[in-house]
């Protein structure tokens, strides 16, 4: 499995922070505040899943 590309990795932490910002200064409305800041989170996670190597992936190094 490729990893997904950075520019992700950075969307996620950004979004996440503009969006708890915005949200706190009640620029947004909490619902979607919420929303969006959970949509942030689940493209950060997916980003540091991708990353992390499979066994599969180890063991194809190892047998090298």
């Amino acid at each position: 499995m490729k990893p997904l590309p950075s520019s992700l990795f950075l969307l996620g932490i950004l979004g996440f922070v503009v969006s708890a910002y915005l949200t706190s200064a009640e620029f947004l409305d909490a619902s979607w505040g919420f929303a969006f800041c959970l949509t942030f989170v689940i493209i950060f996670i997916s980003s540091v899943i991708s990353m992390t190597p499979s066994e599969k992936d180890l063991e194809i190094n190892l047998k090298k």
